[in-house]
Protein backbone atom coordinates (compact mmCIF):
# COMPACT_ATOMS: atom_id res chain seq x y z
CA UNK A 1 0.00 0.00 0.00
CA UNK A 2 3.45 2.36 1.16
CA UNK A 3 4.48 1.89 -2.51
CA UNK A 4 1.32 2.09 -3.82
CA UNK A 5 0.56 5.86 -3.29
CA UNK A 6 4.46 6.67 -3.51
CA UNK A 7 3.98 5.99 -7.20
CA UNK A 8 0.57 8.03 -7.11
CA UNK A 9 2.16 11.00 -5.19
CA UNK A 10 5.38 11.18 -7.03
CA UNK A 11 5.09 9.48 -10.61
CA UNK A 12 8.17 9.53 -12.42
CA UNK A 13 10.50 11.59 -9.66
CA UNK A 14 10.60 7.59 -8.56
CA UNK A 15 12.26 6.97 -12.06
CA UNK A 16 16.10 6.80 -9.80
CA UNK A 17 14.93 3.90 -7.95
CA UNK A 18 12.23 2.36 -9.76
CA UNK A 19 14.14 -0.49 -10.69
CA UNK A 20 15.83 -1.29 -7.37
CA UNK A 21 12.13 -1.31 -5.81
CA UNK A 22 10.67 -3.59 -8.50
CA UNK A 23 13.66 -6.06 -8.26
CA UNK A 24 13.43 -5.61 -4.34
CA UNK A 25 9.69 -6.76 -4.55
CA UNK A 26 9.47 -8.88 -7.28
CA UNK A 27 10.24 -11.91 -4.56
CA UNK A 28 6.85 -11.49 -3.35
CA UNK A 29 5.25 -12.56 -6.12
CA UNK A 30 6.05 -16.17 -5.17
CA UNK A 31 4.56 -15.08 -1.21
CA UNK A 32 2.80 -18.67 0.18
CA UNK A 33 -0.12 -15.73 0.75
CA UNK A 34 -2.29 -15.04 -2.20
CA UNK A 35 -3.33 -11.48 -0.75
CA UNK A 36 0.50 -10.40 -0.67
CA UNK A 37 0.49 -11.96 -4.50
CA UNK A 38 -2.13 -9.95 -5.04
CA UNK A 39 -0.71 -6.57 -3.38
CA UNK A 40 2.79 -7.24 -5.23
CA UNK A 41 0.91 -7.18 -8.00
CA UNK A 42 -1.43 -3.52 -7.61
CA UNK A 43 2.31 -2.31 -6.30
CA UNK A 44 4.34 -3.30 -9.14
CA UNK A 45 1.91 -2.40 -11.48
CA UNK A 46 2.38 1.66 -11.25
CA UNK A 47 5.57 1.26 -10.64
CA UNK A 48 6.40 0.49 -14.33
CA UNK A 49 4.95 3.74 -15.17
CA UNK A 50 7.69 5.34 -12.96
CA UNK A 51 10.73 4.05 -14.81
CA UNK A 52 10.85 0.53 -13.79
CA UNK A 53 9.46 -1.01 -17.11
CA UNK A 54 12.79 -2.84 -17.90
CA UNK A 55 12.44 -4.84 -14.74
CA UNK A 56 9.62 -6.47 -16.96
CA UNK A 57 12.28 -8.54 -19.17
CA UNK A 58 13.53 -9.89 -15.47
CA UNK A 59 10.14 -10.67 -14.47
CA UNK A 60 9.35 -12.68 -17.68
CA UNK A 61 12.90 -14.24 -17.83
CA UNK A 62 14.00 -12.59 -21.12
CA UNK A 63 17.49 -13.49 -22.33
CA UNK A 64 18.32 -12.10 -25.69
CA UNK A 65 19.37 -14.83 -28.10
CA UNK A 66 22.12 -12.91 -29.59
CA UNK A 67 23.58 -11.17 -26.10
CA UNK A 68 25.67 -13.32 -22.88
CA UNK A 69 26.13 -11.59 -19.72
CA UNK A 70 29.50 -11.72 -18.09
CA UNK A 71 28.58 -13.56 -15.10
CA UNK A 72 27.10 -16.63 -17.14
CA UNK A 73 30.82 -17.06 -17.65
CA UNK A 74 32.03 -17.42 -14.35
CA UNK A 75 28.70 -19.11 -12.68
CA UNK A 76 24.84 -19.78 -13.43
CA UNK A 77 22.59 -17.08 -14.86
CA UNK A 78 19.22 -18.65 -13.66
CA UNK A 79 16.92 -16.34 -13.82
CA UNK A 80 13.04 -16.68 -12.38
CA UNK A 81 9.69 -16.68 -14.63
CA UNK A 82 7.60 -14.90 -12.47
CA UNK A 83 4.89 -14.16 -14.96
CA UNK A 84 5.14 -18.02 -15.52
CA UNK A 85 4.24 -18.64 -11.46
CA UNK A 86 1.39 -16.29 -12.11
CA UNK A 87 -0.11 -17.33 -15.14
CA UNK A 88 -0.25 -20.74 -13.04
CA UNK A 89 -1.24 -19.65 -10.03
CA UNK A 90 -3.12 -21.82 -8.30
CA UNK A 91 -5.88 -19.29 -6.71
CA UNK A 92 -7.94 -17.75 -9.16
CA UNK A 93 -7.87 -14.14 -7.56
CA UNK A 94 -3.78 -13.59 -8.28
CA UNK A 95 -4.56 -14.71 -12.16
CA UNK A 96 -7.49 -12.13 -12.09
CA UNK A 97 -5.40 -9.74 -10.53
CA UNK A 98 -2.48 -10.79 -13.10
CA UNK A 99 -4.59 -10.15 -16.27
CA UNK A 100 -5.71 -6.63 -14.60
CA UNK A 101 -1.80 -5.87 -14.50
CA UNK A 102 -1.37 -7.33 -18.29
CA UNK A 103 -4.34 -4.82 -19.09
CA UNK A 104 -2.98 -2.06 -17.43
CA UNK A 105 0.25 -2.30 -19.07
CA UNK A 106 -0.34 -3.34 -22.37
CA UNK A 107 -3.28 -0.39 -22.99
CA UNK A 108 -1.54 2.69 -20.91
CA UNK A 109 2.19 2.10 -20.61
CA UNK A 110 3.94 4.07 -22.57
CA UNK A 111 6.32 1.78 -23.56
CA UNK A 112 4.04 -0.76 -23.75
CA UNK A 113 4.76 -0.99 -28.01
CA UNK A 114 8.26 -2.36 -26.62
CA UNK A 115 7.05 -4.84 -24.33
CA UNK A 116 3.84 -5.90 -26.26
CA UNK A 117 5.39 -9.43 -27.41
CA UNK A 118 6.42 -10.63 -24.51
CA UNK A 119 3.38 -10.07 -22.33
CA UNK A 120 0.70 -11.65 -25.18
CA UNK A 121 1.64 -15.10 -25.13
CA UNK A 122 0.25 -14.62 -21.28
CA UNK A 123 -2.97 -13.27 -22.12
CA UNK A 124 -3.52 -16.02 -24.77
CA UNK A 125 -2.83 -18.00 -21.70
CA UNK A 126 -5.68 -17.20 -19.64
CA UNK A 127 -7.62 -17.94 -22.19
CA UNK A 128 -7.35 -21.34 -21.56
CA UNK A 129 -7.58 -20.87 -18.12
CA UNK A 130 -9.52 -22.74 -15.74
CA UNK A 131 -12.01 -19.81 -14.25
CA UNK A 132 -14.34 -18.25 -16.05
CA UNK A 133 -13.77 -15.44 -14.80
CA UNK A 134 -10.22 -15.54 -15.45
CA UNK A 135 -10.67 -16.50 -19.67
CA UNK A 136 -13.52 -13.48 -19.55
CA UNK A 137 -10.83 -11.20 -18.53
CA UNK A 138 -8.47 -12.19 -20.72
CA UNK A 139 -10.76 -11.78 -23.99
CA UNK A 140 -12.06 -8.72 -23.16
CA UNK A 141 -8.57 -7.26 -23.10
CA UNK A 142 -7.90 -8.96 -26.20
CA UNK A 143 -10.72 -6.79 -27.58
CA UNK A 144 -9.27 -4.22 -26.19
CA UNK A 145 -5.83 -4.56 -27.21
CA UNK A 146 -7.08 -5.29 -31.27
CA UNK A 147 -9.77 -1.74 -31.02
CA UNK A 148 -6.62 -0.37 -30.13
CA UNK A 149 -4.31 -2.42 -32.67
CA UNK A 150 -6.96 -0.81 -35.51
CA UNK A 151 -6.94 3.09 -34.32
CA UNK A 152 -2.94 2.61 -34.06
CA UNK A 153 -2.54 0.87 -37.79
CA UNK A 154 -5.29 2.56 -39.55
CA UNK A 155 -3.77 3.32 -42.93
CA UNK A 156 -2.26 -0.38 -42.78
CA UNK A 157 -5.62 -1.77 -42.49
CA UNK A 158 -7.54 0.34 -44.04
CA UNK A 159 -8.31 -1.69 -46.97
CA UNK A 160 -8.82 -4.96 -45.05
CA UNK A 161 -11.62 -3.01 -43.04
CA UNK A 162 -13.50 -1.61 -45.68
CA UNK A 163 -13.55 -4.93 -47.62
CA UNK A 164 -13.23 -7.68 -44.63
CA UNK A 165 -17.10 -9.24 -43.89
CA UNK A 166 -17.36 -7.93 -40.23
CA UNK A 167 -16.50 -4.34 -41.83
CA UNK A 168 -19.39 -4.50 -44.56
CA UNK A 169 -22.15 -1.56 -44.61
CA UNK A 170 -20.23 0.05 -41.34
CA UNK A 171 -20.40 3.46 -42.93
CA UNK A 172 -19.46 2.70 -46.66
CA UNK A 173 -20.58 2.79 -49.96
CA UNK A 174 -21.56 -0.70 -50.70
CA UNK A 175 -24.66 -2.42 -51.99
CA UNK A 176 -27.55 -3.53 -49.15
CA UNK A 177 -26.83 -6.95 -50.50
CA UNK A 178 -23.24 -6.86 -50.40
CA UNK A 179 -23.20 -5.87 -46.44
CA UNK A 180 -25.41 -8.40 -45.80
CA UNK A 181 -22.45 -11.08 -46.49
CA UNK A 182 -21.52 -12.99 -43.16
CA UNK A 183 -18.22 -15.49 -42.60
CA UNK A 184 -18.68 -18.91 -42.83
CA UNK A 185 -20.09 -20.46 -39.38
CA UNK A 186 -17.16 -21.98 -37.57
CA UNK A 187 -18.48 -23.76 -34.18
CA UNK A 188 -15.66 -21.69 -31.59
CA UNK A 189 -14.65 -23.52 -28.45
CA UNK A 190 -15.18 -21.46 -24.90
CA UNK A 191 -14.79 -18.84 -24.34
CA UNK A 192 -15.29 -17.25 -27.76
CA UNK A 193 -19.25 -16.85 -28.83
CA UNK A 194 -18.29 -14.82 -32.36
CA UNK A 195 -15.35 -14.23 -34.46
CA UNK A 196 -12.58 -12.16 -32.97
CA UNK A 197 -12.05 -8.81 -34.11
CA UNK A 198 -9.37 -7.47 -37.07
CA UNK A 199 -7.06 -5.99 -34.57
CA UNK A 200 -6.95 -9.16 -31.98
CA UNK A 201 -6.48 -11.54 -35.04
CA UNK A 202 -3.29 -9.35 -36.74
CA UNK A 203 -2.19 -8.81 -33.26
CA UNK A 204 -2.14 -12.60 -32.44
CA UNK A 205 -0.80 -13.87 -36.12
CA UNK A 206 1.78 -11.49 -35.57
CA UNK A 207 3.08 -13.42 -32.49
CA UNK A 208 2.17 -16.65 -33.65
CA UNK A 209 5.25 -17.73 -34.91
CA UNK A 210 7.20 -16.82 -31.92
CA UNK A 211 4.94 -19.35 -29.61
CA UNK A 212 4.49 -22.45 -31.89
CA UNK A 213 7.46 -24.29 -31.79
CA UNK A 214 7.27 -24.49 -27.85
CA UNK A 215 3.97 -24.97 -27.58
CA UNK A 216 3.77 -28.18 -29.99
CA UNK A 217 6.80 -29.35 -27.72
CA UNK A 218 4.90 -28.62 -24.80
CA UNK A 219 2.31 -30.93 -26.44
CA UNK A 220 4.45 -33.68 -27.71
CA UNK A 221 5.66 -33.92 -24.06
CA UNK A 222 4.91 -36.69 -21.46
CA UNK A 223 3.95 -34.34 -18.51
CA UNK A 224 -0.17 -34.61 -18.47
CA UNK A 225 -0.66 -31.36 -17.60
CA UNK A 226 1.70 -29.67 -19.86
CA UNK A 227 0.05 -31.60 -22.77
CA UNK A 228 -3.57 -30.32 -21.94
CA UNK A 229 -2.44 -26.57 -21.11
CA UNK A 230 -0.29 -26.23 -24.49
CA UNK A 231 -3.69 -27.99 -26.48
CA UNK A 232 -5.62 -25.35 -25.03
CA UNK A 233 -3.62 -22.79 -26.06
CA UNK A 234 -2.89 -23.75 -29.42
CA UNK A 235 -6.72 -24.10 -29.85
CA UNK A 236 -7.07 -20.34 -28.42
CA UNK A 237 -4.49 -19.02 -31.25
CA UNK A 238 -6.50 -20.75 -34.00
CA UNK A 239 -9.14 -19.51 -33.42
CA UNK A 240 -7.48 -15.90 -34.16
CA UNK A 241 -4.95 -17.27 -36.88
CA UNK A 242 -8.00 -18.04 -39.52
CA UNK A 243 -6.99 -19.38 -42.69
CA UNK A 244 -3.18 -17.85 -41.77
CA UNK A 245 -2.95 -21.16 -40.30
CA UNK A 246 -2.08 -22.26 -44.09
CA UNK A 247 1.54 -21.76 -43.68
CA UNK A 248 1.91 -23.25 -39.88
CA UNK A 249 -0.25 -26.18 -41.54
CA UNK A 250 2.82 -28.82 -42.06
CA UNK A 251 3.63 -28.70 -38.61
CA UNK A 252 0.68 -28.54 -37.17
CA UNK A 253 -0.95 -31.56 -38.81
CA UNK A 254 2.47 -33.57 -37.92
CA UNK A 255 2.18 -32.46 -34.22
CA UNK A 256 -1.70 -33.75 -34.31
CA UNK A 257 -1.17 -37.19 -35.61
CA UNK A 258 1.57 -37.42 -32.78
CA UNK A 259 -0.30 -36.64 -29.79
CA UNK A 260 -3.10 -38.62 -31.25
CA UNK A 261 -1.01 -41.85 -31.87
CA UNK A 262 0.27 -40.90 -28.44
CA UNK A 263 -3.38 -41.50 -26.91
CA UNK A 264 -3.74 -44.08 -28.76
CA UNK A 265 -1.14 -45.69 -27.48
CA UNK A 266 -2.38 -44.56 -24.25
CA UNK A 267 -5.82 -46.44 -24.56
CA UNK A 268 -4.89 -49.52 -25.60
CA UNK A 269 -2.42 -49.51 -22.72
CA UNK A 270 -5.41 -49.04 -20.35
CA UNK A 271 -7.40 -52.10 -21.79
CA UNK A 272 -4.63 -54.02 -21.68
CA UNK A 273 -4.23 -53.75 -17.99
CA UNK A 274 -7.64 -54.03 -16.97
CA UNK A 275 -7.18 -57.42 -18.89
CA UNK A 276 -4.30 -58.45 -16.59
CA UNK A 277 -6.03 -57.11 -13.27
CA UNK A 278 -8.44 -59.45 -14.11
CA UNK A 279 -6.05 -62.29 -13.79
CA UNK A 280 -3.88 -60.80 -11.15
CA UNK A 281 -4.11 -61.10 -7.72
CA UNK A 282 -5.57 -58.32 -5.12
CA UNK A 283 -2.50 -56.36 -4.90
CA UNK A 284 -1.20 -56.27 -8.26
CA UNK A 285 -4.57 -55.98 -9.50
CA UNK A 286 -4.74 -52.26 -7.50
CA UNK A 287 -1.44 -51.41 -9.11
CA UNK A 288 -2.74 -52.56 -12.40
CA UNK A 289 -6.34 -50.19 -12.03
CA UNK A 290 -4.11 -47.22 -11.28
CA UNK A 291 -2.02 -47.38 -13.72
CA UNK A 292 -4.59 -47.81 -16.51
CA UNK A 293 -6.67 -45.21 -14.74
CA UNK A 294 -3.82 -42.81 -15.50
CA UNK A 295 -3.68 -43.86 -19.16
CA UNK A 296 -7.33 -43.51 -19.93
CA UNK A 297 -6.96 -40.30 -17.64
CA UNK A 298 -4.27 -38.86 -20.21
CA UNK A 299 -6.38 -39.67 -23.38
CA UNK A 300 -9.75 -38.25 -21.81
CA UNK A 301 -8.43 -34.94 -21.39
CA UNK A 302 -6.19 -34.04 -24.19
CA UNK A 303 -8.08 -35.69 -27.09
CA UNK A 304 -11.21 -33.55 -27.54
CA UNK A 305 -9.17 -30.41 -26.99
CA UNK A 306 -6.66 -31.96 -29.91
CA UNK A 307 -9.84 -32.75 -31.80
CA UNK A 308 -11.18 -29.18 -31.82
CA UNK A 309 -7.89 -27.93 -33.21
CA UNK A 310 -7.95 -30.14 -35.90
CA UNK A 311 -11.30 -29.09 -37.00
CA UNK A 312 -10.62 -25.79 -36.40
CA UNK A 313 -7.91 -26.22 -39.06
CA UNK A 314 -10.52 -27.98 -41.22
CA UNK A 315 -12.62 -24.72 -41.35
CA UNK A 316 -9.67 -22.64 -41.86
CA UNK A 317 -7.74 -24.21 -44.20
CA UNK A 318 -8.18 -25.65 -47.53
CA UNK A 319 -8.22 -29.56 -47.66
CA UNK A 320 -5.56 -29.72 -49.93
CA UNK A 321 -3.42 -28.25 -47.64
CA UNK A 322 -4.02 -30.94 -45.02
CA UNK A 323 -4.78 -33.78 -46.96
CA UNK A 324 -1.66 -33.87 -48.31
CA UNK A 325 0.12 -34.26 -44.69
CA UNK A 326 -2.27 -36.49 -43.66
CA UNK A 327 -2.93 -38.97 -46.06
CA UNK A 328 0.87 -39.64 -46.53
CA UNK A 329 1.09 -40.82 -43.42
CA UNK A 330 -2.12 -43.49 -43.82
CA UNK A 331 -0.28 -45.52 -46.02
CA UNK A 332 0.84 -49.56 -45.61
CA UNK A 333 4.57 -48.19 -44.90
CA UNK A 334 4.09 -46.14 -41.70
CA UNK A 335 3.76 -47.36 -38.47
CA UNK A 336 0.42 -48.57 -36.94
CA UNK A 337 0.27 -45.99 -34.35
CA UNK A 338 0.80 -43.26 -37.05
CA UNK A 339 -1.50 -44.48 -39.24
CA UNK A 340 -4.33 -44.36 -36.94
CA UNK A 341 -3.35 -40.68 -35.30
CA UNK A 342 -3.17 -39.62 -39.09
CA UNK A 343 -7.24 -40.59 -39.74
CA UNK A 344 -8.27 -39.80 -36.68
CA UNK A 345 -6.65 -36.12 -37.41
CA UNK A 346 -7.86 -36.22 -41.21
CA UNK A 347 -11.86 -37.04 -39.97
CA UNK A 348 -11.65 -34.17 -36.98
CA UNK A 349 -10.44 -31.95 -40.02
CA UNK A 350 -13.03 -32.91 -42.21
CA UNK A 351 -15.86 -32.32 -39.62
CA UNK A 352 -14.86 -28.85 -39.52
CA UNK A 353 -14.23 -27.95 -43.22
CA UNK A 354 -17.36 -27.09 -45.50
CA UNK A 355 -18.77 -29.25 -47.63
CA UNK A 356 -18.84 -27.38 -50.74
CA UNK A 357 -14.53 -27.19 -50.36
CA UNK A 358 -14.46 -31.11 -49.39
CA UNK A 359 -16.08 -31.67 -53.16
CA UNK A 360 -14.95 -29.11 -55.37
CA UNK A 361 -12.85 -30.75 -57.95
CA UNK A 362 -9.52 -29.52 -59.20
CA UNK A 363 -7.18 -28.72 -62.61
CA UNK A 364 -6.21 -33.05 -62.91
CA UNK A 365 -6.94 -34.37 -59.86
CA UNK A 366 -10.07 -35.78 -57.43
CA UNK A 367 -11.98 -33.96 -55.11
CA UNK A 368 -10.68 -34.30 -51.27
CA UNK A 369 -13.76 -36.59 -50.69
CA UNK A 370 -12.56 -39.15 -53.34
CA UNK A 371 -9.18 -38.68 -52.22
CA UNK A 372 -9.75 -39.99 -48.80
CA UNK A 373 -12.39 -42.76 -49.94
CA UNK A 374 -9.47 -44.18 -52.13
CA UNK A 375 -7.21 -44.24 -48.79
CA UNK A 376 -10.18 -45.81 -46.75
CA UNK A 377 -10.83 -48.64 -49.03
CA UNK A 378 -7.45 -49.78 -49.59
CA UNK A 379 -6.50 -53.19 -48.82
CA UNK A 380 -4.29 -52.12 -46.12
CA UNK A 381 -6.53 -50.71 -44.42
CA UNK A 382 -9.85 -52.88 -45.17
CA UNK A 383 -7.85 -55.86 -43.88
CA UNK A 384 -6.22 -54.27 -40.84
CA UNK A 385 -6.36 -56.15 -38.04
CA UNK A 386 -5.43 -52.89 -35.92
CA UNK A 387 -8.53 -51.80 -33.88
CA UNK A 388 -7.47 -47.94 -33.84
CA UNK A 389 -6.83 -47.53 -37.04
CA UNK A 390 -10.84 -49.28 -38.44
CA UNK A 391 -12.00 -47.47 -35.12
CA UNK A 392 -10.17 -44.22 -36.53
CA UNK A 393 -11.57 -44.91 -40.13
CA UNK A 394 -15.08 -45.62 -39.11
CA UNK A 395 -14.90 -41.45 -37.15
CA UNK A 396 -15.00 -40.18 -40.92
CA UNK A 397 -18.55 -41.82 -40.78
CA UNK A 398 -20.04 -40.20 -37.85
Amino acid sequence: ALLEALCDKLGRRLAPVAKKLAWTFAPNLTHRRSSVRVATLRALRGLMHCGAHETILDLCAFKHPNLVPIKAFYGEDRKVNYFGKLILDPSPHVRLAFVGTLRDWMTTLVERADHEPRLLPYVMSALADEAESVQDAALLLLTELGSQYEREHEKDLKATMTYAPEHFGLGSSLSDEISSIEPRAVAYPPPFAARPGLGARVLVKNNFPCVVNPILGEMMGWQEEARTRASKLLRANLVFLEENATQHCQQLCLAFVKVCAATSRDKQTSVAFSKTSLEDAAGSERRSDSRSDSSASRAADIEPVVAQCCSLVGAFVKPDEWLEVLLERCGPGNERDTVAGALAVAAECCAGAAAEDMLREEKDQKCPADRILDVLEHPSLVGSSDTAARAAACRFAA
